[in-house]
């Protein structure tokens, strides 16, 4: 059964168009609004959660994203698309212990995880010349992120399958092709220890 996942934001703030989505605020207000459109899904397909994102600013603290979402996963049949490199980013941008973060996770309600890379931005993008870590797609998956996927995936006993990501015309030739195949055969392996510690 297929199973819609969405990422949280704002893309129209005050009828404006915003190209990312804006990070939400945290609040009792948001979760029933994003648990309404969750219902709403849920007329069309049973299956529907949530991913959590990346923000490159948050509205609050993003420690408390994961509460935010165990706010909005209540219902039956919603669940959480765990995207380790999303958590790896925010964790190196606003300088947190991702492990903190995934502590706070209720992780039976993941049935899917992500892997990705990514790389430093400009630093002539921001006045201060500051360097946060983008979540591009666009790059191998770092040694952290293999190690929370080893670390988060026997802890999840409803995971369906993981994903790894990678952009479109981000590999090119014979070794970036064999790279990420030996990243499906690693993510296939920790999938397999996994089901031999189950």
């Amino acid at each position: 059964m297929p199973h819609p996942i969405y990422h949280l934001g704002i893309s129209a703030p005050a009828g404006l168009s915003a190209g990312l989505p804006l990070p939400m605020p945290m609040s009792a207000h948001s979760a029933a609004v994003a648990r309404r459109a969750l219902r709403a899904m849920q007329d069309v397909v049973e299956d529907v959660g949530v991913e959590n994102s990346v923000s490159y600013f948050v509205l609050g603290d993003p420690l408390d994203e994961p509460r935010f979402l165990e706010r909005i996963l209540r219902a039956p049949r919603t669940h959480l698309l765990l995207d380790l490199h999303n958590v790896h980013t925010m964790a190196e941008n606003f300088g947190f212990d991702p492990a903190e973060y995934v502590a706070r996770l209720d992780l039976a309600r993941v049935i899917e995880i992500h892997l990705s890379g990514g790389g430093p931005s400009d630093p002539g993008w921001l006045p201060s010349g500051r360097v946060l870590r983008l979540d591009g797609h666009d790059d191998a998956v770092p040694e952290p992120v293999w190690r929370l996927l080893d670390e988060v995936a026997p802890r999840c006993p409803n995971l369906r399958g993981v994903t790894l990501e990678r952009m479109e015309g981000t590999v090119h030739g014979a070794d970036d092709a064999a790279a990420v195949r030996e990243e499906l055969r690693r993510a296939r392996r920790a999938l397999g220890r996994r089901g031999r510690r189950g």
